[in-house]
């Protein structure tokens, strides 16, 4: 497992540099290695994947190492989704570096837990994590579209259109990825809180409130907001692309120092001395 780990790590590290390359000098033959080595790395990562599920049973996402993995693994499949769906390869170059940021991360934790309570073995728990990180995901494909957005707005905006009008994809195409993206991920965070609520209830007796509900919540009432502006009050553009970061900025807070520095069900350090039965062990 550990040569897959690093064999997909090379290939993203690669993919990584030649998706900016591509993007600074749109030279086709940056353009199909960096799709040569992301294949290579995706393969191997899923074969990664499985290989942890044939292992252990499970998904890697119990752990703060191991759920690194997962998400960046998460992040390719949509991101080849988008690719595939709009024809935008320079988006490689602003959401690739995230996932091979993620699998680097992951070298410094654990990747593979030593102890998983049964609990956390629930097909609740699966759906729960599995689902929200596909919304993370499918969000960080808005984040960069609306990053994107933003930076070809401001040259359209200059009537003196840099290197980077011709080099970025229309602002239609854009938005429209930004939508799409907002619109696939707010059900998946939807059915993933609502597994979460369920697989709590099923392992405390009860629904804990914890700082990362709190702010699932407040992740979702933004992106909700986001969908019912835009299908009521028509917000597209600028406006949209911002609240697209703005949401992707409270989800990255939620999963990254939430869950990390802050106690309670949800932390990576806390969340296994809160389970019944779990004899004390930690992540």
């Amino acid at each position: 497992m550990l040569t897959l780990f690093y064999v997909a790590l090379t290939a993203y590290f690669l993919g990584t540099l030649f998706s900016i390359l591509y993007f600074l000098r749109r030279n086709h033959l940056y353009g199909r290695v960096y799709l040569g080595t992301v294949v290579v790395g995706f393969a191997a990562h899923t074969a990664l994947i499985g290989a942890i599920w044939i292992a252990t049973g499970d998904l890697p996402t119990a752990s703060h190492g191991g759920s690194m993995v997962f998400f960046s693994w998460v992040i390719i499949a949509v991101l080849a989704m988008v690719e595939g769906r709009y024809r935008v390869p320079v988006m490689g170059s602003f959401v690739l570096p995230w996932a091979f940021i993620a699998m680097l991360y992951a070298v410094f934790l654990n990747r593979t837990p030593t102890h998983i309570p049964a609990l956390l073995r629930s097909g609740w728990f699966f759906a729960h994590t599995s689902l929200s990180f596909l919304s993370y995901a499918a969000f960080m494909i808005a984040f960069a579209g609306g990053w994107m957005y933003l930076i070809q707005e401001r040259q359209v905006r200059s009537h003196r259109p840099g290197a980077n009008f011709r080099r970025l994809p229309p602002l239609d195409t854009l938005d429209e990825i930004n939508r799409w993206a907002v619109a696939l991920g707010f059900p998946f965070l939807t059915l993933g809180i609502l597994t979460g609520a369920v697989w709590a209830e099923m392992a405390y007796g009860e629904l804990p409130v914890d700082p990362k509900v709190v702010w699932s919540v407040v992740t979702w009432m933004i992106y909700g907001a986001l969908l019912n502006a835009r299908h009521t009050f028509g917000w597209r553009g600028r406006k949209a692309a911002k609240l697209a970061i703005l949401g992707f900025a409270l989800v990255m807070f939620g999963y990254a120092v939430i869950n990390v520095h802050y106690t309670g069900f949800h932390s990576f350090r806390h969340a296994f001395r809160l389970l019944p039965g779990a004899g004390g062990g930690g992540m």
